[in-house]
C-alpha cells in the first residue's frame, strides 16, 4: 500500500513539474541577433572567400540567417561571373 502511494505521488511531482516547465518554456523560438559580423564581406565573394566563411551556432545548428546570406552572396557572384562570360 505504501508502494502505491509513493508512486502516485511521484506521478503527481512529476506532473506539477511538467506543468510548470510547460507554462515557463517557449519552446525553440528563433534566436535573437548575438553578433552582426558574419565574416561574409560587403563584395560579391571570390573562390578564396569560401574556405574563410565561419557561421554561428544556434540551438538547432548553423543560424539559417547566416547561411542564406552567404548563399545569396554566392549566387550573386555565380551571376556576375556567368554575365561576364557571356560578354
Amino acid at each position: 500500500m505504501a508502494l502505491i502511494v509513493s508512486v502516485l505521488v511521484g506521478i503527481a511531482i512529476l506532473g506539477g513539474v511538467a506543468v510548470v516547465l510547460s507554462l515557463v518554456d517557449r519552446g525553440l523560438e528563433d534566436e535573437p541577433v548575438d553578433h552582426p559580423d558574419l565574416g561574409v564581406p560587403d563584395r560579391p565573394l571570390t573562390s578564396a572567400d569560401v574556405p574563410g566563411l565561419r557561421f554561428r551556432v544556434g540551438w538547432r545548428g548553423y543560424r539559417m540567417d547566416d547561411v542564406d546570406t552567404a548563399l545569396e552572396r554566392l549566387a550573386q557572384s555565380l551571376r556576375d561571373a556567368e554575365t561576364r562570360t557571356e560578354r
